[in-house]
C-alpha cells in the first residue's frame, strides 16, 4: 500500500514538475516568437523613451539636447536594448521587447521560488496557479499593446519583491543576498515613476499595522531598497551643469504649473476598471480576517493593499490613461488568484468529495484567469492594438523625401503618430522638442507675441532655432481642431503661423497634400533637385 502511495506521490511530482517548466519556459519563449515576428510591434510611448536611449548614447545631454516630461531613469534603462542593438546590428524594437521579455522571465521565476517557500505544503499547485496567472498577464499585454510600458516593468520588478515581504512579515528566514537583488530591482521599478512609491509604501504600512513587528522594517532588503533610491535622488546631483539647471529651474515648474492640462475630470477618470480593481482590493481586505490565523491571509492583504493603493495612483494622476491601469489589474487579478487559493486551502475544500466543492476547486485557476481576460479585454480591446498606422500613414512620405538616419519633425502636441513612426522608420527628431508638449502648458488660449510670457517665447525661440539649424527634410504640421491638452477652439497650425515656426517652414518648404491629420512640408531643394525616390 505504502508503495503505490509512494508511487502515486513521484508520479504527482514528476506532473507538477512538468507543469512548472512548461510554465517558466513557456511564455517566454512565446513571447520571444511573437517579438521576433513583429520587428515593429512597440507602444508609442515605449518607443518615443527608445529614441531617448539612443540619443544619449549618442551623447546627448537630457533636458538641453532633447526634452520630454519624464524622469530620466526610463531613458537610462533604454539605453541598454538601444546599445545592445547598436552595437549587435539589430533592430533595436525587438531587443527592447526581448529585453522586457527576458524581465518577464526573471520576474515569473523569482515569484514561484516566493511562492514555493512561502505557500503551505497542502497547496502545492498554489505556485504554479499564481506563476501561470502571472504568465498570462504577460501575454495579454503584449496582445493589448503596452508590453514594456513603465508600469508594466513596475509590477515586474516589484511583484517578486511583495512576495519576498510577505515571507519576512510572516516570519520565515530570507536569505540576504538574494533579498537584497530583488530588492534593488523592485526599487528600480518603483523609481520610474514618482506614483509608484504610493502602492509599495501602503503595502509596508499595512504589514506593520496589522502584525505590529517594527523589526521587519529592519532587514538587508528594506535597506536595500532605500539605498537605491537614495542614490537615484543623489544622482541629480551628478547631472550635467547644463541638464541640472534646465530641469530644476525650467522644467520642473513648468510641469508643476502645467500638466494638469492634460487631465481628465474625475467623473471620466473613474470607470470601470478603475471601480472593478477597488472592489476586488477592498473585498480582499475584508476577507482577511477570515484566514487570518495563515500566512496566505497576510498575503491577501498585502496584495489587497497594493490594489488600493494602485487604484489611488491611478485616479490622482487624472489622465485617464489606459496604460495607467496596469499595476491596479495586476493587483487585482493576484488578488482574485490568491483569495481563490485560500478558499482552496481550507481543510473542507481539500477534503471536498462531492461534485459541487470538486468544481469550487476547479475554479482556483478558472475564476481569477476569467477575471483577467474580462478586465483586460474591458480596458484595451484585445487584438486591435495596431503600432503601424502612423508608418504606414506617414512612411511613403518619409521614404520619399528622407534617407534613413535623417531627421523628421512632427509638429504635434501628442506623442503619437510621430511615434512610433519615426522609430520604426529609422529616422532621427527633428528638434529637441520630440513632442510638443510645452504648447498646451503655456498658452493659456492666447496668442503669442510681445506680451507672450517669457518662457513661451524662449520656447518659440528654440523650436525655430531647431528648424533652421537641423533643416529636416521633411516636416508634419498638425492641421486638425484636435491638439491635446490644448484650450478649446485652439488651432495648432494657427498659432505656429502667428509665432514664428511655421513662416520659417512655409519660406524654405514646399506645402503637400494633407494626410493623416498633418500637412506636410518637404524642404524645396529636396523637391526642386528630385531626390523623391
Amino acid at each position: 500500500m505504502s508503495t503505490a502511495s509512494g508511487t502515486d506521490q513521484g508520479s504527482g511530482a514528476t506532473v507538477l514538475r512538468a507543469l512548472r517548466w512548461t510554465c517558466l519556459a513557456g511564455v517566454p519563449l512565446l513571447l520571444c516568437v511573437w517579438a521576433v515576428r513583429a520587428p515593429n510591434r512597440i507602444h508609442y510611448d515605449n518607443a518615443l523613451n527608445l529614441q531617448y536611449g539612443q540619443l544619449l548614447i549618442d551623447g546627448k545631454v537630457p533636458y538641453v539636447d532633447f526634452v520630454d516630461t519624464n524622469p530620466p531613469l526610463i531613458m537610462y534603462v533604454n539605453a541598454i536594448p538601444a546599445y545592445v542593438a547598436r552595437r549587435l546590428g539589430l533592430n533595436p524594437i525587438t531587443v527592447f521587447s526581448l529585453c522586457v521579455v527576458a524581465v518577464v522571465t526573471w520576474s515569473m521565476v523569482v515569484m514561484h521560488a516566493q511562492l514555493k517557500r512561502g505557500l503551505p505544503s497542502h497547496q502545492g499547485l498554489g505556485p504554479l496557479s499564481l506563476v501561470s496567472l502571472w504568465g498570462g498577464f504577460n501575454l495579454l499585454m503584449w496582445i493589448a499593446g503596452p508590453f514594456g510600458q513603465r508600469e508594466h516593468l513596475f509590477v515586474l520588478l516589484y511583484v517578486p519583491f511583495l512576495l519576498l515581504r510577505w515571507r519576512r512579515w510572516s516570519g520565515a528566514a530570507v536569505r540576504p543576498v538574494p533579498a537584497i537583488l530583488v530588492a534593488v530591482a523592485a526599487a528600480v521599478g518603483v523609481c520610474l515613476k514618482p506614483y509608484f512609491a504610493l502602492p509599495a509604501l501602503a503595502v509596508e504600512a499595512w504589514a506593520l499595522l496589522v502584525a505590529r513587528r517594527p523589526a521587519a522594517l529592519a532587514q538587508p532588503e528594506i535597506a536595500a531598497f532605500v539605498a537605491t533610491g537614495v542614490v537615484y535622488l543623489v544622482h541629480f546631483l551628478l547631472l550635467p551643469a547644463a541638464a541640472r539647471a534646465q530641469l530644476v529651474g525650467r522644467w520642473l515648474p513648468l510641469l508643476w504649473r502645467g500638466y494638469a492640462v492634460y487631465g481628465l475630470p474625475w467623473t471620466d477618470t473613474l470607470n470601470k476598471t478603475a471601480i472593478a480593481c477597488m472592489l476586488v482590493g477592498i473585498i480582499g481586505l475584508v476577507a482577511v480576517r477570515l484566514f487570518r490565523r495563515s500566512s496566505v491571509g497576510t498575503l491577501i492583504g498585502m496584495v489587497a493593499t497594493f490594489t488600493v493603493g494602485a487604484v489611488a495612483g491611478y485616479l490622482i494622476q487624472r489622465k485617464g490613461w489606459p496604460y495607467h491601469q496596469i499595476p491596479s489589474i495586476a493587483g487585482a487579478a493576484l488578488c482574485v488568484g490568491v483569495l481563490a487559493l485560500a478558499i482552496d486551502g481550507t481543510a473542507s475544500v481539500r477534503a471536498a468529495s462531492t461534485w459541487p466543492l470538486k468544481v469550487l476547486r476547479a475554479a482556483v485557476v478558472a475564476v481569477p484567469v476569467t477575471f483577467l481576460v474580462v478586465i483586460i479585454a474591458t480596458t484595451w480591446r484585445l487584438g486591435q492594438f495596431d503600432s503601424e498606422h502612423g508608418l504606414r500613414t506617414f512612411g511613403p512620405l518619409m521614404e520619399a523625401y528622407t534617407r534613413e538616419g535623417e531627421p523628421v519633425l512632427f509638429l504635434s502636441t501628442s506623442v503619437q503618430p510621430a511615434y512610433p513612426a519615426i522609430l520604426q522608420a529609422h529616422r532621427q527628431p527633428g528638434s529637441r522638442y520630440l513632442w510638443l508638449f510645452p504648447i498646451p502648458m503655456l498658452v493659456g488660449g492666447t496668442s503669442p507675441g510681445a506680451d507672450a510670457p517669457a518662457e513661451e517665447r524662449r520656447f518659440l525661440s528654440e523650436l525655430t532655432e531647431d528648424i533652421a539649424r537641423r533643416r529636416p527634410p521633411l516636416i508634419f504640421v498638425g492641421d486638425t481642431a484636435f491638439c491635446q491638452g490644448c484650450p478649446r477652439g485652439f488651432n495648432l497650425a494657427r498659432y505656429l503661423e502667428a509665432a514664428g515656426p511655421l513662416q520659417l517652414i512655409r519660406r524654405n518648404y514646399q506645402e503637400m497634400g494633407a494626410v493623416g491629420g498633418f500637412t506636410p512640408f518637404v524642404l524645396r531643394e529636396r523637391v526642386t533637385r528630385g531626390e523623391a525616390r
